[in-house]
């Protein structure tokens, strides 16, 4: 078997999350994986069908960290990386090239990849490109057939840095998922070092926090949105149903022993974040300012954007 060089993981610019609703109901895992469609309202009452099967886990669940994963290896694709290891997937997930990973964190990664290679979708967009009167350029999204979800595939590889054998992968197709996404223009562009302000404090659970809260501020940026001034709920009860952004991270006050320390740490790092956002030269990032807010039903805080003018390139 041939073996691939694998070049060391530079010169990162930018990386890109999936904001579709399709996703979002894929890793939540409200579409099982048993073959049958699942209709989706995505646009002005516009409907896709999406169906997912997999070869060997009957009860197969997405985990948390399979968000992250997924947007690293479509960023690595668009940023032209097509051959890759399960240590450059972690680099991307954590944005930082010189990020030590742990070795149970590498594991956990590559067990998820090979447990989602094996997972299959496919999708029925014909409705929304009716819709927008647009064929999508890949032909997968119009054949409406089975395809891999990560279409990857094992090699053998060889590190230039060391000459080091070694496993990796070949991206040999972007996941259908995030052709989707790119071709509703549903992806967001990041800075690669944006985190880089944490000074290496960084975990899956910080991560996955600050991208939901960089998601939801672009999403307050965007054009069709008329008001500047924007509230981010943490949490709230509503129908005694507990919601915000930390309960879509996986984050329950109710499963703390001490949730006033917790409480002051996630604060901490929401707030480094905003105060990183408020001060950076790139306009794409910034925001004019943040205020905390707390009620007996609710508490977050509300972003006051710059103006649209601002935002422009």
């Amino acid at each position: 078997m041939k073996q691939h060089i694998i070049e060391p993981l530079q010169d990162i610019e930018y990386v890109y999350f999936n904001n579709t609703k399709a996703a979002k109901e894929i890793l939540d895992n409200q579409i099982q994986a048993d073959g049958t469609w699942h209709e989706l309202n995505v646009l002005n009452g516009t409907h896709i069908k999406i169906a997912l099967r997999h070869t060997t886990e009957k009860d197969f669940k997405f985990e948390r960290i399979d968000a992250l994963i997924l947007d690293a290896i479509g960023s690595l694709y668009d940023n032209g990386i097509y051959y890759l290891t399960t240590d450059m997937i972690a680099r991307m997930i954590y944005q930082d090239v010189h990020h030590r990973i742990a070795v149970n964190m590498k594991q956990a990664i590559q067990d998820r990849i090979d447990v989602m290679m094996a997972l299959k979708i496919r999708l029925n967009i014909e409705d929304e490109c009716n819709e927008r009167q647009s064929i999508p350029k890949d032909i997968r999204l119009q054949k409406k057939q089975y395809t891999y979800f990560l279409p990857m595939k094992q090699i053998d590889v060889i590190f230039s840095a060391n000459s080091r054998r070694g496993k990796g992968y070949h991206l040999y197709q972007s996941p259908l998922i995030w052709e989707y996404a790119k071709y509703t223009k549903q992806i967001i562009s990041f800075r690669f070092d944006a985190f880089s302000f944490l000074d290496k404090n960084i975990t899956i659970e910080a991560l996955m926090i600050l991208r939901e809260l960089y998601r939801r501020i672009e999403i307050m940026k965007n054009a069709n949105n008329n008001v500047f001034n924007r509230k981010i709920c943490l949490y709230r009860i509503e129908n005694k149903v507990p919601k915000g952004l930390l309960i879509n991270c996986g984050i329950d006050p109710d499963a703390y022993k001490n949730w006033n320390d917790k409480h002051r740490k996630l604060c901490g790092l929401i707030e480094a974040f905003l105060e990183y956002m408020k001060k950076t030269e790139d306009k794409q990032l910034r925001i004019k300012n943040y205020q905390h807010y707390e009620t007996n039903e609710a508490e977050g805080y509300h972003i006051n954007l710059y103006s649209r003018k601002y935002y422009k390139k």
